[in-house]
């Protein structure tokens, strides 16, 4: 796609004394809709940051961004830059890395991983811990972006990699296996009609909360129990698992979640406790993936290398106690 005939004067004229550090500046911004986000992943001032802003604008003729209700909205203009620079940037970082090594020790890479707030939750302490120890100044900016997205985020260089349940994209990315998960279900703890193990009858008769979320696929648990003639009485839908502990241990409501996420929120929640599905649903798996073009990219291979340490221990295990 081209630039509107009238930016590319602009561009041209400025040409010679134009800094490349803007592009980088245009895209933090773009990216995290934010003039302080693009601060931090930078690593620069807020002024600076709006500096940058200003030479830009006037480089190119356009407002580029317009602040409205906390974010900045890209202009038409700016979403077309912003195709060509990250495409552009992503060029020169990759040739950059491509032509080293990588010393997680010293390095102040800033690396994007897209997981499910399922993902946050139960994978980023472990991967903190690692960090603190491998590579203290690197900073880990975790994001949740539609399943649909992924592989263009991440053929565009927006994405380093992605974490989670992610089968539709096993054809099209690199990927490898971290861990095999299954469901289970969720509880309070005085529930007043499940005292022990959940039955099928149970499961039928009580109201559930069902979780669906655009950056997650865990809404086919509803396909996957259609298909064995069980449906759930929905009493609420949410977007996130995020607010889960608080809605089942103040209510006689069920919630079936994957199984790490269910023993995070049943040891550090008072009055939740986990059972097992009384319907036998598969497993299923947690990848690591990315794009091939990134297979050789030493930063990327210590990132992946980095990943598949610190999470292969994460994962199914004995139900907690209680």
């Amino acid at each position: 796609m081209t630039l509107p005939a009238n930016v590319l004067p602009n561009l041209t004229a400025n040409a010679t004394s134009f800094d490349l550090n803007l592009v980088r500046l245009l895209v933090a911004v773009f990216e995290t809709g934010s003039v302080s986000k693009a601060a931090l992943r930078l690593g620069i001032t807020q002024p600076s940051i709006s500096y940058g802003l200003g030479r830009l604008r006037r480089a190119v003729g356009d407002p580029l961004f317009v602040r409205s209700a906390g974010v900045m909205t890209p202009s038409p203009v700016a979403e077309q830059l912003y195709r060509q620079f990250r495409e552009a940037l992503t060029a020169v970082e990759s040739a950059i890395e491509g032509s080293g090594s990588f010393d997680s020790r010293t390095s102040h890479r800033n690396f994007r991983v897209a997981m499910s707030d399922v993902g946050a939750i139960c994978l980023v302490p472990p991967l903190l811990a690692h960090l603190r120890l491998a590579a203290p100044e690197v900073t880990l900016e975790i994001v949740e972006v539609p399943v649909k997205d992924l592989m263009d985020d991440m053929a565009r260089g927006k994405l380093d990699a992605a974490v989670g349940n992610l089968p539709l994209l096993h054809a099209s990315a690199r990927s490898e296996m971290l861990f095999s998960e299954r469901y289970v279900c969720l509880l309070s703890s005085t529930h007043p009609r499940v005292a022990g193990n959940l039955s099928q009858e149970q499961f039928l008769a009580e109201r559930h909360v069902v979780v669906a979320s655009p950056f997650s696929i865990h809404q086919n648990v509803e396909e996957a129990l259609a298909e064995r003639g069980v449906r759930r009485r929905a009493a609420v839908r949410i977007p996130h698992f995020t607010s889960l502990p608080a809605i089942i241990a103040s209510s006689d409501l069920l919630v079936t979640l994957p199984s790490t996420l269910g023993d995070v929120f049943s040891r550090g929640f008072a009055g939740l406790r986990c059972v097992e599905m009384p319907v036998a649903l598969p497993k299923f798996e947690i990848r690591l993936l990315w794009h091939a073009r990134q297979q050789s990219n030493p930063s990327h291979l210590w990132l992946r290398q980095m990943l598949v340490k610190a999470l292969a221990k994460v994962g199914s295990g004995d139900l907690p106690a209680g």
